[in-house]
C-alpha cells in the first residue's frame, strides 16, 4: 500500500521551524506570550495544537531562562489554559531537535 501524505500539512509546520534559533538574547514573558499568540492565529484551525507543540520546541530554552510557566505563558498570550501541556510536550521534544 503507497500511503501519502498531504503536502499541504507541512508548508505551516516548515515554515515555522525555518526561523529556529538556538536563543534569543533579551527576550521577555510579553514576548514570548505575543509569539505563542502568533503562531496560535496565524495557522489553520486544524494545525494550532501543532503549532503550539512547534513554539514549545522553538522556545524551549528562552522559556526556562526568563522563567515562566506554562500556565503564566497561556495566560500572557490569552489561550486556553489546556494548552499548558501542550507548551509542556513541545519543550520535552526541544531536545530532539537540532537547530540549524
Amino acid at each position: 500500500m503507497n500511503s501519502t501524505l498531504k503536502p499541504t500539512l507541512f508548508p505551516p509546520v516548515i515554515a515555522a521551524l525555518c526561523f529556529y534559533t538556538k536563543s534569543e538574547v533579551g527576550i521577555t514573558k510579553e514576548d514570548l506570550g505575543q509569539k505563542l499568540n502568533e503562531m496560535y492565529f496565524n495557522y489553520p484551525d486544524k494545525e494550532t495544537v501543532v503549532m503550539i507543540h512547534l513554539f514549545g520546541i522553538k522556545y524551549a530554552a528562552e522559556i526556562k531562562e526568563v522563567g515562566i510557566s506554562q500556565k503564566e505563558l497561556t495566560s500572557i498570550a490569552k489561550n486556553q489554559l489546556s494548552y499548558v501541556t501542550e507548551i509542556s510536550k513541545g519543550m520535552k521534544l526541544a531536545k530532539y531537535v537540532k537547530a540549524s
